[in-house]
């Protein structure tokens, strides 16, 4: 079926669909850099004029992310942060030209020889930088993403995730009990799995955990759950923003919760562990957050 296909039937339902399905089409063809302005010009725009919440929890969360801060460093901090997003939305339809345009810069050997050896390994990504960079680096060094999906409405937007995330290899589960089934079976077939190990859930932050206790709900007890009902190696990606449309990949050392945390350790003492992992990398680059508004 396509996107065409999908458009809605009320009229302003019809002028939206076709509005993301037009903008779409002339991103993939745009310049990146240009793209990726347009972007930033069009979400900064429009939280200032309709989503002013947003503003209230990014400026408080920035806070006492970078305490150290002065309030000028915080206000430019937001505006960083609105910038990313809008930069992630408009970026996504030129994911495909990433590669060829030299737009991602990461150290491919060390890649090949730790994530491209087949064995069982969970691959944990944060939403930092542009995070579908790499799934789409990844793909081109023959590392294709198996990862959990949520498909978004309306149905013209999910048609154009979907389409867009083919072109890359990426397979998409349902994050059901049969979903998590067959992740299970991907790993225990030597075969990779990603999630990202931050998440928010009703807009409250799950992980990190900035200080709260591990709460066994969330991404990264399902890591740990994957991880250790597949005897999976784990190894935790992210991505930074360096300027407009360049990015750099960032991969840690591959480990085993086992060793790392202990081999009779419960979810919540793999939570603790996982978390003072990722906590620092979000903290860091708090600025390049997706989930920056959110509750925590």
């Amino acid at each position: 079926m396509s996107t065409n296909e999908l458009v809605r039937e009320g009229f302003r339902e019809r002028l939206e669909d076709y509005w993301h399905l037009g903008l779409h089409h002339v991103l993939r063809r745009a310049p990146i850099d240009a793209a990726s302005d347009l972007g930033s010009l069009l979400v900064r725009r429009n939280v200032r004029r309709n989503l002013p919440h947003i503003l209230t929890g990014a400026r408080h969360n920035l806070r006492r992310l970078k305490p150290e801060w002065s309030e000028e460093e915080v206000d430019a901090g937001v505006q960083r942060f609105l910038d990313n997003v809008g930069r992630v939305y408009a970026e996504f339809s030129l994911l495909h030209r990433f590669i060829g345009e030299n737009r991602v810069s990461y150290d491919a050997e060390v890649i090949r020889s730790g994530l491209l050896v087949k064995r069982p390994l969970v691959v944990i990504m944060l939403h930092t930088g542009n995070w579908e960079a790499f799934p789409t680096a990844l793909a081109h060094l023959g590392f294709p993403i198996n990862s959990f999906y949520l498909p978004p409405e309306p149905a013209v937007h999910n048609a154009i995730v979907q389409k867009v995330r083919a072109e890359l290899g990426v397979t998409l589960l349902d994050p059901s009990p049969r979903g998590v089934r067959e992740a299970l079976r991907l790993l225990r077939d030597n075969r990779p799995f990603a999630i990202f190990g931050d998440d928010a859930r009703g807009g409250e932050t799950m992980a990190p955990l900035f200080g709260r206790p591990p709460r066994e709900g969330g991404n990264l007890g399902l890591v740990s759950r994957f991880a250790r009902s597949s005897r999976a190696e784990v190894v935790i990606c992210h991505c930074v923003r360096l300027h407009k449309s360049r990015f750099e990949l960032h991969v840690s050392e591959i480990f085993s919760l086992a060793d790392k945390v202990g081999e009779r350790a419960g979810v919540l003492d793999d939570i603790v562990y996982l978390n003072s992992l990722i906590e620092p990398i979000i903290r860091a680059h708090a600025d390049q957050w997706y989930f920056l508004d959110d509750r925590f």
